[in-house]
């Protein structure tokens, strides 16, 4: 198991008004718990695989398998994908100081419950991405891309409450 005392609440605290920083230390946290957490899913997953495989399938490893991103096909063609089992680990960290915005920017964020989201939501519409094209989704049609922004659509729906924005995400910093 990973040691986490990097991790701890003084090493946060410590980087206080250094948003850059305190994002950098939470993008590790996530990627040691990413780690930690593949080694037991992994594990279960090539479990299921095998006991998918022993009911008749034939799924084989898919694309690159990193840690949090492990994909299996049964295909009887290269342009037919029977069955495909996936699993994407999303890990989210942020602190109380961290921004979207970094310090140096004109603009200062006026939501930060939306800059907490901000890396979640583009690893999961990164990963739907890359799950769609993986299996044959072509974005440079007007079909191919509807079907693409309906997955998404509903990916971010499964994962996001929703709302009207009733003021700017942004705002002009004080000179």
């Amino acid at each position: 198991m990973t040691d986490y005392s990097a991790f701890s609440r003084h090493a946060f605290d410590a980087l206080k008004g250094e948003s850059s920083a305190a994002r950098a230390l939470a993008d590790q946290l996530a990627e040691a718990v990413v780690q930690d957490l593949d080694t037991l899913i992994g594990r279960r997953l090539s479990d299921i695989v095998a006991e998918l495989n022993r009911l008749g399938h034939e799924l084989a490893p898919y694309g690159d398998q990193r840690p949090g991103d492990r994909a299996f096909r049964d295909e009887d063609s290269a342009e037919h994908c029977r069955l495909r089992v996936g699993c994407d680990v999303i890990i989210s960290t942020g602190y109380a100081d961290i921004l979207a915005v970094d310090d140096e920017s004109p603009l200062e964020s006026t939501d930060p419950d939306s800059d907490l989201s901000f890396d979640q939501l583009t690893g999961l519409i990164s990963r739907e991405l890359g799950a769609r094209l993986a299996v044959g989704d072509d974005p440079s049609t007007p079909e191919g891309c509807d079907g693409l922004a309906e997955l998404i659509a509903d990916m971010v729906l499964d994962n996001f409450v929703i709302r009207n924005r009733t003021v700017p995400r942004y705002k002009w910093r004080p000179r």
